[in-house]
């Protein structure tokens, strides 16, 4: 049994916690509110907002509709601030059947593309390169160059 596992597991939470309570008091701050201001709002004790603040709890233990609340202030989408909790990667919003075989493909145009092909990485480091870093840079590629080259999640509105 690992015995590093929790201790890893306690620090992947409290980074997670210090990310979005990084924002949530910049936030507070800048619409002169206090973190008192934001336990109201949430119905939960100041003891329980410091111990979230401070990596005790995990900020993702919270119900939904105080996650909505954290949204609303943030005024972001529920889902990211689920994602900023890490309760999702951003793998999560690709369609991974062929995201290997998307993500080379990119990689390819990335080295032939004049603006990037002295930005690509080399083929060994993009073999390499974490998943997740090579979806950032799928992500940030296509951006620029205005091309849809990974499959991603559709939002469909409904009708009405």
């Amino acid at each position: 049994m690992d015995e590093t596992k929790p201790d890893d597991e306690h620090s992947s939470a409290a980074n997670q916690n210090r990310r979005l309570v990084t924002l949530i008091r910049k936030r507070l701050h800048e619409r002169g509110q206090s973190d008192r201001w934001l336990c109201d709002e949430m119905r939960i004790t100041q003891i329980y907002w410091r111990a979230i603040a401070n990596g005790s709890r995990p900020i993702m233990g919270l119900p939904k509709e105080k996650l909505v609340v954290i949204a609303e202030l943030l005024e972001l989408p529920l889902v990211q601030v689920y994602a900023l909790g890490g309760e999702f990667s951003a793998e999560d919003f690709l369609v991974t059947k062929d995201l290997d075989r998307q993500l080379m493909a990119t990689w390819e145009k990335m080295t032939v593309d004049p603006e990037w092909m002295h930005l690509a990485p080399a083929a060994d480091d993009w073999a390499t390169t974490p998943r997740a870093v090579r979806i950032a840079l799928a992500a940030l590629y296509e951006r620029i160059s205005g091309q849809e080259l990974l499959t991603g999640a559709v939002a469909e509105r409904p009708a009405g």
